[in-house]
């Protein structure tokens, strides 16, 4: 009778013990999910903020751009005009070349001609003064000429600095993108977790999957394939993930239920 006694006091004492420890459990898990709960708003907050800044940066690139295009019709105008007035400077140049074949020839017949000198003198002094004139205009055409080059350097400078400020804006925009696809890789990370504990291993590993597709630095990730692997019974696939989970983590408690793990599927 007494050992009776005994064997039910020990059942009621384990009982006791299992209703604590079950009541631990379960304030521990609705723990954890409040956690999530603060962190998932938080991401997305995060998210928003990240979306917004995308799309201004966006829009700024669009109008470099736009105004880079704009910038490169000038320059195109700009070099036709110079074009332009290299085909007249050349005209110019053949017109004071034929000038001075005339001179060349006008002196010979002065020398020839001196009883006519007076007068080839005075027509000398004519071709003297277009040759002036002929290279007056020439003179202005290379003052303009050259004025039309340094715009034309300007303008290139001012390209090129659109366009480094183009370069860095489309920079900091894929860095926004990437920074949207970690924030989008933990939101599955932790709808995975979610799943996974609420004992729906095949839709937590789709969004594990995701999550490692995001970032696939994400070591949450990592772990629940391999949990949802081990649900599953697919214990090759499991192991692999254990391993890249050891591999990646320094030496810490996760990383030693991780070998255990590792472990005990190679039995």
């Amino acid at each position: 009778m007494k050992g009776n006694i005994a064997v039910v006091a020990v059942i009621i004492v384990l009982f006791i013990g299992a209703l604590g420890y079950a009541g631990f459990m379960v304030y521990q898990k609705e723990t954890k999910i409040k956690e999530m709960e603060v962190e998932r708003a938080r991401l997305m907050t995060e998210q928003k903020k990240l979306s917004v800044e995308y799309q201004e940066q966006t829009e700024s690139l669009r109008l470099m751009t736009a105004d880079f295009t704009s910038l490169k019709e000038k320059l195109k105008q700009v070099q036709t005009a110079v074009e332009e007035k290299n085909a007249d400077n050349a005209k110019l140049l053949k017109e004071v070349e034929i000038a001075k074949n005339d001179i060349t020839g006008m002196k010979k017949e002065v020398k020839d001609l001196q009883a006519l000198a007076e007068s080839k003198d005075k027509k000398i002094s004519g071709l003297a003064e277009s040759k002036a004139g002929l290279e007056k205009k020439i003179e202005d055409r290379n003052k303009k000429l050259h004025e039309a080059q340094g715009k034309i350097k300007d303008l290139i400078s001012t390209a090129d600095s659109l366009k480094s400020k183009a370069e860095k804006t489309s920079r900091t925009a894929e860095e926004k993108t990437q920074k949207l696809s970690m924030v989008n890789a933990a939101r599955s990370a932790w709808r995975g977790t979610v799943l996974l504990e609420s004992g729906k291993p095949e839709e937590a590993l789709k969004e594990y999957k995701a999550a490692v597709e995001g970032d696939p630095s994400n070591r949450q990730a990592f772990k629940g394939l391999a949990l949802c692997y081990e649900a599953l019974g697919r214990k090759e696939d499991a192991r692999a993930w254990w391993e890249n989970y050891i591999r990646t983590g320094p030496g810490n408690e996760e990383v030693e239920e991780a070998r255990r793990h590792l472990d005990s599927l190679k039995e």
